[in-house]
């Protein structure tokens, strides 16, 4: 049986904070996205109306000037708020297993799933409509989240490697060196 040592506590700690922590980061993610789908349309439309003009108000200062309408600021919300999602969700799916590109579909399946159930609740909120459209902008933003975070891990993974990985390169190099001695 391993011996647990201070290097492996850490290791224990760690994994068990980044598991809450993702998982909460989903949980809110999914809640953020269920809340604004259930408001009602006048409502929806005044959040939407505050938002517009203060993108335009930031985009106004740009050197070339462009001003959105409502209705593309409501999809890039749409597109941003399932890219944050599909984010979390990879970093959640890290935070459980090692073996990410072997599940790397999950977050995709998970997020399509809750772009449905989104549009669903639209559909039964009054003055909001259920459009398909929407469930393959919601996708988009999940994809794109989902491959933002793989590539940051990925990034992550060579500094580690970068850093760290020649002391193991050592270590494996002293083993093997040890282990011809002990045949000859």
């Amino acid at each position: 049986m391993k011996s647990i040592n201070k290097k492996n506590y850490v290791l224990i700690f760690f994994t068990v904070l980044f598991r809450i922590v993702f998982t909460f980061a989903v949980i809110a993610s999914i809640l953020f996205i269920f809340s604004n789908s259930a408001e009602i349309a006048q409502v929806s439309g005044q959040k939407s109306s505050i938002v517009t003009s203060y993108v335009n108000e930031m985009l106004s200062h740009s050197p070339k000037p462009i001003k959105l309408t409502q209705f593309q600021v409501r999809k890039l919300a749409h597109i941003t708020e399932f890219c944050v999602l599909g984010f979390f969700l990879v970093l959640c799916l890290r935070a459980y297993t090692k073996r990410l590109i072997a599940f790397c579909a999950w977050p995709l399946l998970m997020g399509l799933c809750i772009a449905v159930a989104d549009e669903f609740i639209q559909s039964f909120v009054p003055g909001r409509s259920s459009q398909v459209v929407d469930i393959f902008i919601d996708f988009i933003g999940v994809s794109a989240g989902t491959c933002s975070a793989i590539f940051l891990l990925l990034i992550l993974r060579f500094i580690f490697w970068v850093f760290f990985g020649h002391r193991r390169r050592k270590k494996v190099k002293a083993y093997y060196e040890n282990y011809e001695e002990d045949d000859e």
